[in-house]
């Protein structure tokens, strides 16, 4: 398991766990799907190469191991969805018991100027707010979750209406928290593209 100093690319996590609910998440069934998730981390240049990591699913820590403990607010950042998606997926989070969980999306504005912080600092957004246009993929960025968490609520995709087409998934961690937002989904957005390359090549 990494740990969190030194990456420069998001870092893709791997996780065949099955989901189950910490904290305030409701217990779910076991699932026997494997999930692919991008953490927002900065790297080292000899660990570039690196970009799978398993979940520690029992750990108390931040996914990845990259932070000590909960790092960020309880907030998901929503990109490229709209405002009845984003309606959604707070009905699924509720459903799950993480009705705890801000919502923020990413507008054009933020994504032109702002860092990962800066988002999830975001207060009381209007419920119509648009996502920023053109980004290729959806993404969802969590923070201030644990590994078995993250899990949970990457299973409540799969489970939706958005299981046909998945976004790519992501994780607040303290080397990308000052990173400007449209760099990370840039990175998030390669990587996913990378790893939907090597599924369908298979």
């Amino acid at each position: 398991m990494s740990t969190a100093c030194g990456r420069s690319h998001p870092l893709l996590l791997s996780s065949s766990t099955p989901a189950a609910a910490l904290r305030c998440f409701r217990r779910r069934r076991a699932s026997e799907r494997r999930a692919s998730f991008s953490v927002a981390a900065n790297a080292s240049s000899e660990e570039e190469d690196e970009k799978f990591v398993p979940i520690d699913y029992e750990s108390q820590n931040a996914p990845g191991e990259t932070a000590e403990g909960r790092f960020g607010p309880d907030k998901i950042l929503l990109v490229g969805f709209t405002p009845t998606e984003k309606t959604v997926v707070r009905g699924m989070l509720d459903d799950m018991g993480a009705d705890f969980i801000e919502l923020v999306t990413l507008t054009k504005d933020m994504h032109e100027r702002m860092s990962l912080r800066e988002c999830m600092e975001v207060e009381k957004q209007e419920d119509g707010a648009f996502s920023v246009a053109g980004v290729r993929t959806k993404i969802v960025i969590m923070s201030g979750m644990i590994g078995a968490e993250v899990v949970s609520v990457v299973d409540a995709f799969y489970e939706s209406q958005f299981k046909d087409n998945a976004p790519a998934f992501a994780c607040a961690v303290p080397n990308s928290w000052e990173k400007p937002i449209k760099q990370t989904v840039d990175e998030i957005c390669g990587d996913h593209a990378e790893v939907m390359k090597q599924r369908n090549a298979r």
